[in-house]
């Protein structure tokens, strides 16, 4: 109901909160709809798609999986959005890591000729 209607932001200050909670419970696992909801029916329909494949072999069709096609990574609930964040991350402070001692060395070496 939040997602479809939209409130405007005097409605959200004017609602009870225990009904805002109610809300936000029903329109996250009674009736969900979004990105997730999208990216369910998009890596389905890819799934059935490629298995439906006239020249699908029965090897290959037991290793393809609809998370395959999850290209946001949204269908695997193991991780929470904090930890998939910290994942991103990591790579990016091991290169900048990287980056540092690399000029670290550049500078000693330049120190020496001096």
């Amino acid at each position: 109901m939040i997602n479809k209607r939209g409130l405007s932001p005097s409605e959200f200050e004017e609602i009870d909160q225990d009904l805002l909670n109610a809300l936000m419970v029903y329109d996250q696992y009674i009736e969900p709809s979004g990105t997730k909801m999208d990216m369910y029916f998009h890596a389905h329909l890819c799934h059935m798609i490629t298995m439906n494949n006239p020249g699908m072999t029965k090897e290959l069709s037991k290793k393809i999986r609809m998370s395959d096609y999850d290209f946001l990574g949204l269908l695997d609930d193991s991780k929470t959005t904090q930890e998939r964040y910290e994942e991103r991350i990591k790579p990016k402070d091991q290169q900048s890591e990287i980056e540092k001692i690399g000029n670290m060395i550049k500078a000693q070496i330049q120190n020496k000729r001096n």
